[in-house]
């Protein structure tokens, strides 16, 4: 398994068999990326355990020398010796052996001599040590998607992880993954309708690709999704494609549900399927087929939490420099990410006026920070792609207009997407109190997570 946050460690595996009569050893090796896309392993600190002849006690042989046979794919490549130390027996895997993803790895140790300093005798047989095994092909250039992680974070999604032939990674042009929606039919998929979202190679030497551009109500639309690549030998590009996967973005967030015993993890997951449920609901869409259908019922149920939100904030300004015109509602937008939309309502005695929005994360800076002009005939200014991660963040926002030599306020208003969620708690219209208050416990879920 992938060693986690390395950026050079591929994998690392420890076994322990009989060695000799009574004696035991183990090993631990590890794999380490070159840049080229191949492998490179080396035995790293293994322990050679013997039993002491005088005290029966198992012992970490601290001297004397080993053989180290190293066979690929069943073929004897090389034998070098080491020798025993407290720390272990490393040995040097041979500059010119080249291991890539699909080679069978056998690692077989033998002592040369009496291990000195322990009495004891270790047997002068080979004993294979270990092998790792993947997915062979004879193909030159082969792709392989295994699998999808859920993404939660600004953005929601699935990550798809993909593998390929050794000559994939060495003559690798672009990767990316094409995706289709369930109203493409299968015979109609081709790249040219498809979604095409980059991957980049990751420490693990599978092609990631993240697929984050859904809407909470398609979490449980079955999509359709192929990895591809496009190589060049030095003599002309090529477009090597996988097997095409077929699952929706909550039958991934299941899957890894059902896999971890992570509590907060769960409880992101959990919340992440709700908020598609509810999404669902809200807009009539796909009901049939809800994203949280695999989940007990218990867990469909939310957090009853307090939202907090805030009105307008203060006045600006003396009573003899009061604009007319003013901030008249808040909405949101729910896509992948969340639009706040602010609409404006022009006083038909300041028409004609020059007339602006001003925007500031604190109070402080309004009229320092964003300043962008009204347009009366469409009187709306929207803070897009906030993040689920800063639904709870507050902007602060103010209209200008502008006589003459005179500048006049509105008031401030302070306002969040949580404060949007806290008034329509209550709200009669069917679904969206549900829908708001997931779209709520899945950011703070999120955070929890991350902190």
């Amino acid at each position: 398994s992938a060693a986690a946050n390395s950026t050079t460690v591929l994998a690392t595996a420890r076994v322990s068999v009989l060695f000799g009569t009574a004696s035991t050893y183990s090993v631990a090796y590890q794999y380490t990326a070159l840049a080229t896309g191949k492998i490179t392993p080396s035995i790293a600190n293994m322990k050679l355990l013997v039993e002491d002849a005088d005290s029966g006690d198992i012992v970490v042989a601290d001297s004397g020398s080993v053989s180290v046979k190293i066979y690929k794919n069943g073929e004897l490549l090389d034998t070098v010796t080491a020798t025993a130390t407290a720390d272990g027996v490393s040995a040097e895997w041979p500059a010119d052996v080249a291991v890539v993803r699909g080679d069978k790895i056998i690692i077989a140790v033998a002592a040369n001599a009496d291990l000195a300093g322990v009495g004891g005798t270790a047997s002068a047989a080979y004993t294979e040590l270990d092998s790792f095994m993947t997915e062979t092909t004879e193909e030159k250039y082969a792709l392989k998607l295994e699998n999808g992680t859920a993404i939660f974070g600004d953005k929601f999604g699935v990550t798809f992880y993909t593998y390929a032939t050794a000559d994939v990674y060495n003559d690798y042009r672009e990767a990316g993954i094409y995706v289709w929606k369930s109203d493409v039919a299968a015979a109609d998929r081709t790249p040219e309708n498809a979604e095409k979202l980059p991957a980049t190679l990751n420490n693990a030497f599978a092609f990631e690709a993240d697929y984050d551009t859904l809407v909470a109500k398609e979490m449980a639309d079955v999509v359709a999704v192929q990895s591809y690549v496009i190589v060049n030998d030095g003599t002309a590009d090529q477009t090597i494609t996988s097997e095409v996967y077929e699952k929706s973005v909550a039958q991934y967030v299941m899957e890894q549900y059902n896999a971890t015993d992570d509590a907060k993890l769960q409880k992101v997951l959990v919340a992440m399927l709700n908020y598609g449920a509810y999404a669902q609901t809200f807009f009539n869409y796909n009901t049939e087929n809800l994203a949280n259908a695999e989940i007990s019922e218990s867990l469909r149920e939310m957090d009853e939490e307090i939202l907090y939100y805030a009105q307008f904030d203060a006045q600006k300004g003396s009573t003899n420099n009061i604009c007319n015109t003013e901030i008249s509602a808040f909405a949101l937008s729910l896509n992948n990410t969340v639009d706040l939309k602010v609409y404006i309502k022009v006083d038909p005695t300041e028409s004609g006026s020059k007339m602006q929005i001003q925007v500031a994360e604190t109070k402080e800076d309004l009229g320092t920070d964003i300043k962008v002009d009204i347009k009366e005939e469409n009187p709306v200014y929207i803070v897009e792609d906030i993040g689920l991660t800063e639904l709870s963040k507050t902007f602060y926002f103010r209209v200008t207009v502008r006589y003459g030599p005179t500048l006049y306020y509105g008031y401030v208003f302070s306002y969040s997407v949580e404060s949007y969620a806290a008034r329509m708690v209550d709200s009669t219209e069917p679904g969206l109190s549900d829908l708001v208050r997931s779209m709520m416990e899945f950011s703070k879920a999120i955070n929890a997570y991350n902190a």
